[in-house]
């Protein structure tokens, strides 16, 4: 039988009155009902805040909060000094829930995380992303388990997953003040505390890209906040320079930092300059890589093929 202990939801708001309403009653709509919602209003000047308070007048479980505008890592942080269930999840104001995520969740709960599966809505395009179902026993399976090119994408990213709070609250697990990764970094760090880790292929969570994400903007010089990320996971895993998981890393920063700027071939010539005199770089030979196409990508940059490297990566988008 499962107990009833109270989920704690946090959504930071800036500015997005047009989704607002979709993603809070997706979560008031939730089959689990011992729940409390906690929108954080982080100075928006559009309605979001007036649809906030009309909503948390209508049902007891909602609390609405509003403070200065300083991003979505402060907002989180102060959203965490009101929750007062047990467990916590995070959603993102433009995305919204399916109706049973908190219950399906819940089910798993004697795991110290848990990771649900999610759909991608892009513009006029929809898609399920690829999670098994699969359980990490303790720290080490999950060290070794949760650096993988099909895992590790559900791993940076603090929606589609139930934290307790206990944990966060013992080791002050807190979201870093920085532009880009801030996520990643929170996630990974209280993975550092949990001996257990369960994942499930349940589609439970809908992350609807807009034109005005974060992850969608293009950051000038982004491999600063890549090696911010990478600095503090190896310390945080005692992971040692050229081993497989600080070549995973290093590697997939590079992949972000190309990605990032292929839209312009002028970027992304100075992009890949700006690699090839990074110590990082000069560390790592395309042998020793284990992914065919991230081998491939350190190859061309080795043997200077820039124009094919960009034209790869326009072929896939960016």
């Amino acid at each position: 039988m499962i107990n009833n202990d109270k989920i704690s939801v946090v959504v930071p708001i800036y500015n997005k009155e047009k989704f607002l309403s979709r993603c809070i009653h997706s979560i008031l709509r939730q089959t689990y009902v011992n729940l409390e919602l906690i929108l954080v209003d982080d100075g928006s000047t559009d309605g979001s805040f007036k649809i906030c308070r009309k909503i948390e007048k209508e049902d007891s479980r909602v609390k609405c909060i509003s403070k200065a505008n300083e991003g979505v890592a402060k907002a989180r942080n102060y959203g965490l000094k009101f929750v007062t269930g047990k467990y916590i999840m995070f959603v993102d104001a433009d995305d919204y829930v399916k109706d049973t995520m908190l219950s399906s969740m819940k089910k798993e709960s004697n795991n110290d995380l848990v990771v649900c599966n999610y759909q991608t809505k892009k513009e006029e395009k929809t898609y399920n992303n690829k999670l098994v179902n699969k359980k990490f026993h303790n720290f080490e399976e999950i060290k070794n388990g949760i650096f993988k090119k099909n895992i590790f994408p559900f791993m940076v990213v603090p929606w589609l997953k139930l934290f307790k709070m206990d944990i966060i609250n013992k080791n002050n697990i807190t979201f870093d003040n920085i532009t880009i990764g801030e996520d990643a970094c929170f996630v990974l760090e209280y993975l550092r505390y949990c001996k257990s880790l369960k994942m499930i292929d349940d589609v439970l969570y809908v992350n609807v890209v807009t034109e005005n994400s974060i992850s969608r903007k293009k950051i000038k010089f982004l491999w600063k906040y890549n090696q911010y990320m990478i600095d503090k996971i190896t310390d945080l895993y005692n992971v040692r320079k050229g081993d497989g998981i600080w070549r995973f890393l290093i590697v997939r920063g590079f992949n972000i930092e190309l990605g990032n700027t292929s839209k312009s071939l002028k970027d992304f010539l100075s992009t890949c300059q700006r690699i090839k005199k990074t110590d990082e770089f000069r560390s790592i030979h395309w042998k020793t890589i284990d992914d065919f196409k991230d081998k491939m990508i350190i190859f061309m940059l080795k043997k200077n093929f820039y124009i094919i490297l960009w034209m790869l990566f326009e072929m896939k988008g960016g």
